[in-house]
């Protein structure tokens, strides 16, 4: 049996307000946090953070975006985002605290104490958006900076057991993106949205991040209105598909996520068929997940030796029963 109880208290005080077309936010903030675990005393942190948030536009669809935040302890995060008609842009940098679980656990099974440094993180990304009536093309790539990255592995240990650890990185873990959306009505009421992403994870500690290099989800649909308006209708298929890549396992003795190099999880063609109605105040939806387990016999994992969701036919009804009193 494993226990844990986690309670915060935070209370923040500034100002705010807007001068011309800039908005402004000043503050400072207290955060208390206290972790009551079962095989562990009582652990209680207190941080103190100083921010400022500017915002500088005309609407909520084009603006600049600046923000920062410094604890007084170090650790901070400082960022900032422009986003007009055409195109949107966004960089941050963060350094946090390692998490209470990645510091110290005890337990039935494992059992650890560590002094790690605080994770650093620096990330850009951008993108363009272009439409054009019934189409519309958003492009975009990304790229990621880790050091002192914490991540939990699975190794032997000296008695022939598997341990599950928590681990920092001594070099540097780059993650690239580019990825694509679009999205494309056509014969009125049908609708094909896709997106596509290519990520590859490189440097000296690479093997610390692990996605899979090629990703796709794709919906084709057909949208109407029918019987006079009354009944509203969407269905269609999802299709969602990534190559071939070593999955992060998982193990449930300390609910942690973990590397792993022994079970490759395979590319698998993952379909949904849906149909959602809307009539009146209710709604009917219908989905089948997974159609090819039908067509060739296998399903998929969710995560190394956890099966995915097999062919199953889910549904069900939302009715919002409303009624108006007039005094």
């Amino acid at each position: 049996r494993d226990e844990m109880k986690y309670v915060l208290l935070a209370n923040e005080v500034g100002v705010k307000g807007d001068i011309g077309k800039t908005f402004y936010n000043f503050y400072y903030k207290i955060r208390d946090t206290r972790m009551d675990y079962k095989y562990r005393n009582d652990i209680s942190r207190i941080e103190n953070f100083a921010g400022v948030n500017l915002r500088f536009g005309n609407d909520s669809l084009s603006y600049i975006e600046a923000y920062g935040e410094y604890e007084l302890k170090g650790n901070y995060r400082i960022g900032g985002r422009i986003d007009i008609t055409w195109f949107h842009a966004e960089a941050e940098s963060q350094q946090s605290a390692p998490t209470y679980m990645q510091e110290a656990f005890r337990g039935s099974f494992n059992e650890w104490n560590n002094d790690f440094s605080s994770p650093i993180t620096t990330h850009f990304s951008g993108g363009f958006d272009f439409d054009w009536n019934k189409f519309s093309l958003k492009p975009g790539a990304g790229y990621s900076l880790h050091s002192n990255y914490i991540y939990f592995e699975r190794f032997i240990n000296s008695e022939g057991f598997y341990d599950i650890l928590p681990f920092q990185t001594q070099g540097d873990i780059s993650v690239l993106y580019g990825e694509v959306d679009f999205s494309l009505t056509f014969l009125k009421r049908m609708n094909l949205t896709s997106r596509f992403r290519w990520s590859n994870v490189s440097g000296s500690s690479a093997q610390a991040i692990r996605l899979p290099e090629l990703d796709s989800l794709t919906q084709l649909s057909y949208n109407n209105l029918i019987f006079n308006g009354n009944l509203d209708l969407h269905t269609g298929i999802d299709f969602h598909w990534r190559s071939d890549y070593y999955a992060m396992g998982y193990d449930p003795a300390v609910t942690q996520y973990h590397i792993q190099d022994e079970f490759e999880s395979y590319g698998y063609p993952l379909i949904d068929i849906f149909i959602n109605a809307r009539v009146n105040r209710g709604r009917l939806f219908l989905k089948l997940n997974n159609v090819m387990e039908l067509l060739q016999d296998r399903g998929y994992f969710a995560a190394p030796y956890y099966p995915g969701q097999a062919t199953v036919l889910d549904f069900g009804i939302d009715w919002i029963f409303l009624s108006l009193i007039h005094i």
